[in-house]
């Protein structure tokens, strides 16, 4: 797991294994004591962007291909999330791989659609959908 500040906010990234070589990548600003799981709300911003990425890059170095990103904890993306979500697409993709996003907000889905990111990144509703897809199932 790793910790990077987003103004008052820890933003915390952990790195799941699934089915198949895909691994998930969960972020949030809490891990609950009980559970072991990240959750809480969190902004993908100028803060946090840099250290995403290289989250990524070090995953994709370690062999990782296909990663399915789980947004549910994301409560907003600025300009400089939306570069860091877009620079891990191309990140993986050179290495060719597949990248999906799951459980995105209502309000960040907005702000990836208004710069034509939804035409460019693979978005499902479910884990199983994402999974589905990055396994070639489609």
């Amino acid at each position: 797991m790793n910790l990077v500040m987003s103004q008052t906010k820890e933003l915390m990234f952990d790195k799941m294994e699934l089915p198949d070589g895909i691994v998930k990548v969960v972020m949030g600003s809490i891990k609950d004591k009980s559970t072991g799981l990240i959750k809480g709300g969190i902004e993908l911003d100028f803060a946090t962007n840099g250290r995403l990425v290289d989250f990524v890059e070090k995953i994709i170095n370690d062999g990782n291909h296909k990663i399915v990103f789980d947004m549910a904890n994301i409560d907003r993306v600025d300009s400089s999330g939306m570069w860091a979500a877009f620079e891990c697409h191309k990140k993986v993709i050179k290495f060719n791989g597949t990248m999906a996003i799951i459980n995105i907000r209502k309000q960040v889905y907005t702000t990836f659609e208004s710069v034509c990111m939804t035409n460019q990144v693979n978005i499902f509703e479910t884990e199983e959908e994402a999974v589905s897809f990055l396994k070639g199932d489609k």
